[in-house]
């Protein structure tokens, strides 16, 4: 099942990676963030069961990512047009990356990996489109999720501006970020009925 597709920027991407974040981004091929990223969690290596085979090729993986990342996002122009183009690269980037490193689990790992997806992620996975489809998420319920999520890019926006503007800390932004995504997660999961709720928990399940 793949969950993680890119979503704007890979913000979260981004702020686990340790880099300063164009705008704002879950973690299969289909997520909002960096799927090897989270597998590099010992946590979630060992629920997984992971060889040591497996955790090279993951580990080697997320080094080329950073190396990746790091390049496009500390070169990123100011001028919009070449900026957007930067943006369209970051999530091609991530959407490889995640395919990449999902590839490496078996099938097995790859269903266990759904499960600590639901429990970790919440309703945050509402925005792969994927995950949408899989619980048949109407036209409505979208422009819903798209309005919640609006407000929480621009939250993220206005986070990074205190940051550029020497106001808060690397570590304070990040915290905050953090935040607006924990704050973000109920209210998708309050556009579902019922029954797709029941749908979404079962996922975990």
């Amino acid at each position: 099942m793949r969950f993680f597709t890119s979503i704007g920027c890979a913000l979260v991407a981004l702020c686990v990676l340790g880099v300063t974040p164009l705008k704002a981004q879950s973690l299969s091929p289909s997520n909002i963030g960096s799927l090897v990223k989270f597998l590099s969690n010992e946590k979630v290596r060992t629920t997984l069961n992971l060889t040591s085979s497996q955790r090279r090729q993951l580990d080697s993986q997320y080094s080329t990512l950073q190396r990746q990342v790091r390049t496009l996002v500390f070169t990123t122009p100011s001028n919009p047009t070449a900026r957007a183009a930067s943006e369209v690269k970051l999530k091609s980037i991530m959407k490889s990356s995640n395919s990449e490193a999902y590839s490496v689990l078996t099938k097995q790992q790859q269903a266990g990996l759904q499960k600590i997806e639901v429990k970790h992620l919440g309703g945050t996975l509402l925005l792969s489109d994927s995950i949408q489809k899989k619980l048949g998420v109407t036209p409505a319920q979208k422009a819903q999720i798209a309005s919640i999520h609006a407000v929480t890019k621009t939250q993220n926006k206005n986070i990074h501006q205190l940051y550029q503007q020497g106001k808060i800390s690397f570590r304070e932004k990040i915290a905050r970020f953090r935040t607006t995504r924990v704050n973000e997660a109920p209210k998708l999961l309050n556009v579902l009925t019922p029954a797709q709720r029941a749908a979404f928990t079962k996922l975990g399940s």
